[in-house]
């Protein structure tokens, strides 16, 4: 019998991606209700969490498509940096694991940076460790 692991997002921080400029959640409960009017940012909450795991996340969007744009910037400039982090409980010690997108100089190829306690990973796979 495999032994499931318990933990709980107690902290997300959002930087630039989709909607939110910045956002940051203190989580102190077990569970957590996003609700409000349509197009406020609720499903962009979900899918920074998303991020958290391997894959592409709940959208599959491009990396390129996530940060945050203002209508001028849609016009005058190509993508911004984005990051997802989250600090997790139900371990020895709280773990910090984090993901984010730096758009490449010159034209080069979309890579997603992942950092697990301020360690920068080799890859997302990391990711699937929790």
């Amino acid at each position: 019998m495999s032994s499931i692991s318990r933990f709980a997002v107690r902290r997300l921080t959002l930087t630039n991606f989709r909607c939110y400029e910045y956002l940051r959640l203190d989580i102190d409960s077990i569970a957590v209700v996003l609700s409000g009017p349509n197009g406020v940012g609720k499903t962009n909450v979900l899918e920074a969490l998303s991020m958290l795991v391997p894959g592409r996340g709940l959208r599959g969007a491009k990396l390129s498509e996530i940060s945050r744009k203002t209508a001028i910037e849609e016009q005058t400039s190509g993508p911004r940096a984005w990051a997802v982090a989250a600090r997790l409980s139900g371990f020895e010690v709280p773990i910090d694991i984090g993901t984010g997108y730096q758009p490449p100089p010159n034209g080069g190829v979309d890579r997603r940076t992942v950092k697990i306690d301020g360690e920068t990973e080799r890859s997302q796979q990391a990711l699937s460790n929790f």
